[in-house]
């Protein structure tokens, strides 16, 4: 029952994202954009919230349930950087798609500089699954 409920919600995202995609008229990419593509407001907020329905809140929810599983301090500890971790990574992917929707080329490259932070985000997910287990 559960690889059924994974397979239908695995192909209706796909679906989601399809249907967003396929529609011209809501992406403009040419000469005059220098090449990047110019999103809707309306198809960038759509991609948004499917994104953060169907990727982020379930992605914490389950975080959330292992995490009251453990019984070791030591593990929630660890558990809680990964959390952490994978929340930043999540903010700085938002971050990116909402900065290069923009086309304002300094908010692109204040965006650019910031995303250093990545690295930050990436210890905190290996000290939080593989350092010292």
């Amino acid at each position: 029952m559960k690889n059924q409920y994974l397979i239908i919600f695995s192909v209706l995202y796909s679906i989601f994202l399809i249907l967003l995609l396929y529609h011209p008229e809501n992406i403009t990419i040419s000469v005059s954009t220098n090449w990047n593509p110019i999103w809707k407001l309306n198809i960038l907020i759509s991609i948004i919230l499917i994104s953060l329905g169907c990727c982020f809140i379930p992605t914490i929810a389950v975080s959330i349930i292992i995490y009251r599983k453990f019984r070791l301090k030591i593990l929630k500890k660890k558990f809680k950087y990964f959390i952490i971790g994978i929340i930043g990574a999540y903010m700085t992917l938002y971050g990116a798609i909402i900065a290069y929707s923009t086309n304002n080329s300094t908010i692109i490259l204040i965006f650019s500089f910031t995303s250093i932070v990545n690295i930050v985000w990436a210890l905190f997910i290996y000290y939080g699954m593989t350092s010292n287990l």
